[in-house]
């Protein structure tokens, strides 16, 4: 599984996990350079360098799913979960791009208290993050 939240929450996910359901191995993805290298190389990914994920969870920001893209672009997640999911809401963004563009995901949910803040158009790109297919065209569903 993969939760992208905003990065004053990524504490809160890992000991709502800690406490919720122990047995999941949790890696919260973030902070300095060295740090994040230090998860990549030991925390997250089978070590040799391969792209399988030797966690059940990984935690992350916005802003480092947009700044690191391509990370796990190769990783096939059965869910993705977006916290404050309302920041995917303009489709030209280049965060909705990333996680659209490079992250495999089987299944998606989006929280957020405001899926609508201004109008019609950011509920179609909500919509359209979680099913591309069925939500293709913003003219036609408008109608």
């Amino acid at each position: 599984f993969m939760i992208a939240a905003p990065s004053s929450t990524l504490g809160h996910w890992q000991r709502e996990f800690a406490k919720w359901a122990p047995a999941l191995n949790v890696v919260v993805y973030g902070g300095t350079a060295a740090e994040r290298k230090m998860s990549r190389e030991y925390e997250l990914f089978e070590p040799g360098g391969g792209s399988v994920l030797q966690c059940d969870v990984v935690v992350t920001s916005y802003e480092l799913l947009q700044k690191e893209s391509g990370l796990f672009r190769s990783v096939p997640f059965e869910l993705l979960v977006c916290d404050e999911g309302h920041r995917l809401k303009n489709d030209e963004a280049k965060t909705f791009g990333a996680i659209r563009r490079d992250l495999k995901v089987a299944h998606k949910i989006l929280l957020t208290g405001t899926p609508l803040q201004n109008n019609i158009r950011e509920l179609f790109n909500l919509l359209s993050f979680l099913d591309p297919e069925e939500f293709d065209d913003y003219p036609a569903w408008e109608k």
